[in-house]
């Protein structure tokens, strides 16, 4: 497939574009948000940008772009027109959108200040939302047939990562979706640990989390950067996607691990 209904960033990957868009409303954004973090949020972590609009050839996403997309169009195919969506991290927003392409609704959730821009990008689609939120401060009970989180779950240390998870499951209506990914097996390095507090993330972990919090693992598959296709089996890994489903009533006894 080399088209798709979405567009590339202005430069791959690249915030600064995105908040230096000709509009009141988002300098006021870039101004708040800055003041809010005491420095500019271009430097914000692991931010991946995709501008939601029509056409744009697969091809010419980078490597980064091409691994997230492919990720969000699994995920919509997961998806029903009757359920409501909910992406947690979402980053810049466009994968929100892309759920809100299948979804009857979707509401993107981030910690970040850049989604004061990400709100204004999208504020001409109708069934998405975004609200800057702290993922553990969340209040959302049974608010959505569908979790989606890309990315994610590395950020926290493993003593938090499970109630990471409960959050999720709490935000899950009975038999609710959840749909993630995390770096497979990452080593802790210098660079990784600019951004990641978890690390050498299995199945085995993956799957201890998941049940501790309440969850079934439907499937586990695989994703690397040589194809960024979701697959059940590859001979090297570099992404964990997780198909799993809330277990009613169940939300696991204390556990962490390393």
């Amino acid at each position: 497939m080399t088209s798709t209904p979405f567009q590339q960033a202005p430069s791959a990957g690249s915030l600064e574009r995105l908040i230096q868009l000709p509009s009141r409303a988002l300098r006021w954004a870039r101004r708040k948000a800055t003041r809010a973090l005491g420095r500019d949020y271009t430097d914000l972590g692991e931010r991946v940008d995709i501008i939601y609009k029509e056409p744009v050839r697969f091809d010419g996403l980078d490597m980064y772009q091409k691994s997230h997309f492919r990720r969000y169009q699994f995920a919509c195919g997961l998806l029903r027109p009757d359920m409501a969506a909910g992406d947690l991290a979402c980053g810049t927003g466009y994968g929100t959108a892309m759920l809100a392409s299948v979804a009857r609704l979707a509401r993107g959730y981030d910690i970040s200040p850049v989604i004061e821009v990400v709100r204004a990008r999208y504020a001409a689609i109708a069934n998405v939302s975004f609200q800057q939120a702290d993922i553990l401060g969340l209040d959302e009970e049974a608010a959505f047939d569908a979790v989606v989180s890309f990315e994610t779950l590395e950020h926290f240390p493993p003593g938090l990562v499970v109630e990471v998870l409960r959050k999720f499951h709490s935000m899950l209506r009975a038999d609710g979706l959840l749909v993630l990914s995390t770096p497979f097996n990452q080593e802790e390095t210098p660079a990784s640990r600019r951004h990641h507090r978890s690390f050498r993330i299995t199945e085995k972990v993956l799957a201890g989390w998941l049940a501790a919090a309440g969850f079934s693992v439907d499937r586990i598959l695989y994703q690397n950067y040589q194809s960024h296709e979701i697959q059940e089996e590859l001979s090297v890994k570099d992404f964990m996607v997780a198909v799993c489903r809330k277990v009613p009533g169940a939300q696991g006894a204390g556990h962490e691990s390393g």
